[in-house]
């Protein structure tokens, strides 16, 4: 793409979004900043996804489209990052939306200021409901504590920016359906001070995604427990044995009551505790 190299790279994975990437197209054309690109990596679409983008094209900074098979999100990511010329690349879902016309500007702002070092720059995400309405109170990160365990989401991933040079020799691991973009952080966050958040909420992201459905709790704590063998990291015995009873007890309950009923159920523990109810 002609032109100086913009400040954002969007990445947004696509496979038959045609239904839902308008929202996200229409937030990001929407913009008051207007210093970024938009990389659109479809996997092949037998949909109008591709057309839903070539439509919007001219009301978008720069946008590339590639359409071609892959095996999954991270796949696709990986097949996205040569092509980025920002500095900073946010990775967004075809569901998802940026929470505000000014999210970009704000952010801009506030990264522009950051200290050297810093390679991650963490805002909130707000979960939205089937009809695209905010759901909940925003969830944020912690820069200061690279993420310890798997029972929270210390990194919402949708909601934060990438320093680009974190591409220059590390990509997504494939091996990983779920946990990708946890493996990289992981695998990429050094210290502390690479970290920055931002106060104010940068995504409105979809509930029922691949990680908060009853169907893939068993699959989705197989892999956690494996993604932390992988990186050097245990859990005692009682923690461990909580963890695979809850999620067995979550199985049995989808099996018994079914997923819609149980999705429900855990819906509300999480509002009772005070924490966002995202299972679908």
């Amino acid at each position: 793409m002609p032109g100086a190299a913009p400040f954002f790279t969007i990445i947004t994975a696509t496979r038959n979004a045609a239904a839902t990437l308008p929202r996200l197209l229409e937030s990001l054309a929407s913009q008051t900043c207007r210093d970024f690109e938009l990389i659109i990596q479809d996997g092949a679409s037998t949909d109008d996804t591709v057309a839903v983008a070539e439509v919007r094209r001219e009301r978008l900074p720069a946008l590339r489209i590639a359409s071609e098979p892959d095996t999954g999100i991270a796949d696709a990511w990986n097949k996205a990052l040569p092509h980025i010329r920002g500095q900073w690349a946010l990775f967004l879902g075809a569901d998802d939306r940026l929470a505000t016309p000014e999210t970009l500007e704000t952010s801009f702002a506030w990264i522009n200021n950051a200290l050297p070092s810093c390679r991650f720059a963490i805002g909130g995400v707000i979960y939205c409901d089937v009809l695209g309405s905010p759901a909940a109170t925003p969830l944020y990160g912690n820069a200061a504590q690279v993420p310890e365990t798997i029972h929270h989401t210390m990194i919402p991933h949708s909601a934060t920016f990438h320093h680009t040079s974190l591409f220059l020799g590390h990509t997504f691991s494939t091996e990983y359906h779920f946990l990708s973009d946890w493996d990289f952080v992981w695998r990429t966050w050094a210290a502390t001070d690479m970290g920055m958040d931002l106060p104010f909420p940068v995504t409105l992201m979809a509930k029922g995604g691949a990680t908060s459905a009853v169907r893939n709790i068993i699959a989705l704590r197989k892999e956690q427990f494996r993604l932390l063998k992988a990186h050097g990291r245990t859990l005692n015995a009682h923690t461990a044995f909580l963890v695979h009873g809850k999620a067995l007890l979550i199985h049995i309950c989808a099996t018994i009551l079914g997923i819609k009923r149980t999705a429900c159920l855990l819906n509300t523990v999480y509002s009772i505790r005070g924490k966002t109810p995202i299972w679908e």
